[in-house]
C-alpha cells in the first residue's frame, strides 16, 4: 500500500474516532421515550423538527419524512396543521404519497432547492430521468411525487432533491455497488466530506433531542398553535 492511500484511508477514518456516537445516540432514545406522553399534536411537532434539523439549521436542501398513523392520528394530524408547522420551521413541504394510514412529506427549502435545480449538470441529470423542466419547481416536484406514486421504493433521483452530491446519485442511479460508505445517502467518492456532513446533520438533530430533554415538561402543552 502507498503512502498516499494509506494517508486517504486515515483520513477517511478519522471522524469515526471524534465523533460521540454513543452520547447522541442515548439522548436520541431519552428524547423518543419522553415525548411519547405528549399529546398527538405536540408529539408530532417534536418529530418534524428533530428530523428536520439538518434543513432548518444545516441548511440541508431537504428532508424526507414517512408518517404513519398507528397509536397516534398522525396523518390527519399533519395535515390539519400543514401550513402551522411550514411556518414555524420556515420550510415548504409537500405530501408524495399517501394511504389511509401514511403519508410521505418533502420538507425543503424554497431557495435552496431552486439554486440547485438550476444547476446545469443537475438539470442535464433531471432531463435524462424524464424532467422536461427541471428548473420550475413546482414542475419538478408534481413529476416526482407521480414517481413516487407509481413506485414501490424511492425514486432515484430523490437524492437530487435532499441534498445529495451529484456524483453519488449518479452512481446510485446506476446501481453501482463500488460504495465506499453509507450514511444519509451512499457514498462514492468524497467520503470525509460527506461523513462531515453527516456528524452536522447528527449533531442539530441531537441539539434538538438534548434541548427538549433539558426543559421538557409532560405536565403542561409545549407548544400551542393557537
Amino acid at each position: 500500500m502507498t503512502h498516499q492511500m494509506t494517508m486517504q484511508l486515515m483520513t477517511a477514518k478519522w471522524p469515526e474516532k471524534l465523533w460521540p456516537k454513543h452520547k447522541f445516540k442515548k439522548d436520541y432514545i431519552d428524547f423518543f421515550k419522553d415525548i411519547n406522553f405528549l399529546s398527538d399534536f405536540n408529539y408530532l411537532y417534536l418529530i418534524l423538527k428533530f428530523y428536520t434539523a439538518p434543513t432548518v439549521y444545516g441548511k440541508k436542501i431537504g428532508t424526507l419524512i414517512n408518517l404513519k398513523s398507528m397509536d397516534r392520528n398522525l396523518c390527519n394530524c399533519f395535515m390539519e396543521n400543514k401550513v402551522y408547522f411550514e411556518n414555524q420551521f420556515n420550510l415548504n413541504s409537500i405530501v408524495l404519497r399517501s394511504s389511509s394510514d401514511n403519508i410521505l412529506v418533502y420538507f425543503y427549502r424554497e431557495k435552496c432547492l431552486s439554486k440547485r435545480l438550476c444547476n446545469k449538470e443537475v438539470a442535464n441529470f433531471l432531463m435524462s430521468m424524464d424532467y422536461n423542466t427541471p428548473q420550475n419547481i413546482n414542475n419538478s416536484l408534481k413529476l416526482l411525487a407521480e414517481k413516487f406514486k407509481d413506485l414501490d421504493s424511492c425514486p432515484h433521483e430523490i437524492g437530487i432533491f435532499l441534498g445529495y452530491p451529484l456524483k453519488d446519485v449518479r452512481a446510485f442511479s446506476s446501481c453501482d455497488k463500488c460504495y465506499k460508505y453509507v450514511g444519509y445517502w451512499k457514498c462514492y467518492e468524497n467520503v470525509l466530506v460527506s461523513k462531515c456532513k453527516f456528524f452536522i446533520y447528527d449533531f442539530f438533530k441531537w441539539i434538538v433531542a438534548k434541548s427538549y430533554l433539558l426543559t421538557k415538561t409532560n405536565s403542561e402543552i409545549l407548544y400551542n398553535k393557537n
